[in-house]
């Protein structure tokens, strides 16, 4: 058997057709043309013998497929390049690869041509997309199972909006911005098809475009400018024919130093006493919008009216801002800083807080028996200042006659209790004590009623008893002196008389009380030439009083 047609099949005929002796060969300088024929039938075979087993048999199978599509983004409806592309196991290309493939994509809008022939293991298939979509993915496989994917890409539909950016932020008024506006679809995928010339604007209705650019591949670059400093500025682009808009984020345009601002901040303490300050203070340049100008720099300078902060002068402005670091002597409240920089000047009132040196605490005006009220108890420095770092000990107590009862936790320097007080009181002082001292103004605990304190004032100027005129107060107390404020009441409803006196007295009864008080306007005649005078209110009394 001839060596190779293990190999080759019937592509090399057997050795006895090559040298069948029916042949008269010709021969050419003495030497016959059989030895050549049987010297490359020879170096054929030992070729085909060196070739590892099974080298020119069937194609592998593949493992999988590599997928690319481009271009990257695509419009809805525009042909685009499916590459395929054979591997096996290892990823390499298998290049005598033949089988029929399908396609399909996850947005289920896919045509595609039939498939590229393969070449070296990669076909190449022309496709499209119908509509928009984000993130579609093109599946390429065969009936036998294997297959592979493409990464994500865009399929860009029609115009829905732009995406407008302004460049350098903040802008210089009266200087060039530029201005990019990007076509995008209902994906926010570019339509680097559109080639509209929508509208330019600004909301201040002042920016001028002095170069309106076209868009290419879904991309436009205008340069405008802006001749007045704003805060807050916004451009916006809009297609009039396709209603699609777009607007920028909100920018400054800034201009020359108008004023300055000033914020002066004591850090809180952290130790119980911790000596006054630091104190961080923030200067910044402003122009007539109230833009940081970030272009200025210069020297400033400071003054305070308590003359407690060093150092001598504040930190130069660099980009439109001064920030210093300062130390107090000692906490203050109320003190007032000027600082000054380019003609301009600012001042700002501050406070330092230092270490605690105080408590004051507060309670209500008055309040009812067995009704809750609040005890706020307030951690200062020698100042005034809250010192809210305070936490509070378990030594803390409010007391009157005795009674001894914690206070609520301390929070950022305030401790706040709820507190009932059972019996009446008037001007009661609630003792709060600890290390170091406290103050507290009084309140009155209001009791039921109990009696009226009574008055009368005459009105006439006379001291005559004959004819008497003159007012009745009458003020409804508890037990603790206080009067009921909260008290409304007719006592006397529905009776005449309510006065013990010998002749008549008009009107026969008090009026009623309004906020605790019954004020009434009385006449008495008396004919019997009398010097003296005295009447009893019928209320539960039984003192008299001298009227005349």
């Amino acid at each position: 058997m001839n060596p190779l047609s293990h190999y080759l099949g019937s592509q090399i005929p057997r050795q006895t057709s090559v040298v069948s002796p029916s042949v008269d060969l010709p021969r050419r300088a003495g030497t016959p043309r059989l030895v050549p024929a049987l010297i490359a039938a020879a170096l054929l075979a030992l070729t085909a013998l060196a070739l590892p087993s099974g080298a020119l048999a069937a194609p592998i199978r593949a493992d999988h497929f590599a997928v690319t599509v481009s271009p990257r983004p695509v419009n809805a409806g525009d042909d685009f390049t499916i590459t395929t592309t054979a591997k096996d196991a290892s990823n390499a290309t298998i290049k005598d690869y033949s089988d029929d493939i399908q396609f399909s994509d996850s947005a289920g809008q896919l045509s595609a041509a039939a498939p590229g022939k393969w070449i070296n293991g990669v076909s190449k298939t022309t496709a499209s997309v119908k509509t928009a979509a984000a993130g579609d993915v093109v599946t390429v496989q065969t009936a036998n199972g294997t297959s592979g994917q493409s990464s994500a890409f865009n399929v860009a539909g029609s115009l829905d909006h732009f995406a407008v950016a302004v460049s350098p932020r903040p802008a210089i008024a009266g200087q060039d911005i530029k201005i990019t506006a990007t076509a995008k679809d209902v994906n926010n995928t570019t339509v680097t098809g559109y080639a509209g010339k929508p509208d330019v604007y600004d909301d201040s209705q002042t920016m001028s475009v002095s170069d309106q650019g076209s868009f290419a591949g879904g991309v436009s670059t205008s340069t405008a400018s802006v001749p007045n400093v704003l805060h807050g500025d916004v451009v916006y682009v809009k297609d009039a024919a396709t209603g699609a808009a777009g607007q920028s984020a909100a920018f400054n345009v800034t201009g020359a130093v108008d004023h300055l601002s000033l914020s002066v901040q004591s850090s809180p303490r952290t130790g119980m006493f911790d000596p006054a300050g630091p104190v961080q203070v923030t200067a910044r340049a402003l122009d007539a919008a109230g833009n940081t100008v970030t272009g200025y720099s210069g020297p400033a300078t400071w003054s305070d009216s308590a003359g407690l902060l060093s150092p001598s002068a504040p930190s130069d402005f660099v980009a439109g801002v001064s920030k210093t670091t300062a130390n107090a002597s000692s906490p203050v409240h109320g003190d007032v800083l000027t600082l000054a920089s380019g003609g301009n000047s600012i001042q700002r009132k501050f406070n330092v807080v230092g270490p605690l040196d105080h408590f004051d605490a507060h309670v209500p005006s008055s309040a009812n028996v067995g009704d809750p009220f609040s005890l706020t108890v307030y951690a200062r420095d020698a100042a005034g200042n809250l010192f809210t770092s305070y936490a509070g000990f378990s030594d803390f107590y409010y007391d009157e006659e005795s009674n001894f009862v914690n206070l609520a936790p301390f929070d950022n320097g305030v401790s706040k209790s709820t507190v009932t007080w059972s019996v009446p009181a008037h001007q009661l002082l609630i003792t709060v004590t600890d290390l170091m001292p406290a103050s507290i103004n009084p309140i009155d605990i209001i009791g039921p009623p109990a009696t009226p304190v009574r008055t009368f004032e005459r009105t006439d100027h006379s001291t005559s008893c004959a004819s008497i005129k003159g007012t009745l107060t009458l003020k409804m107390q508890d037990a603790a002196g206080n009067t009921l404020t909260g008290y409304n009441a007719d006592p006397w409803e529905g009776l005449d008389s309510w006065f013990l006196h010998d002749t008549p007295v008009a009107p026969g009864k008090p009026a009623p009380y309004v906020r605790g008080v019954s004020r009434t306007r009385l006449s008495i005649v008396n004919a019997d030439g009398r010097t003296q005078d005295w009447m009893l209110v019928l209320d539960g009394s039984s003192d008299f009083m001298q009227i005349c």
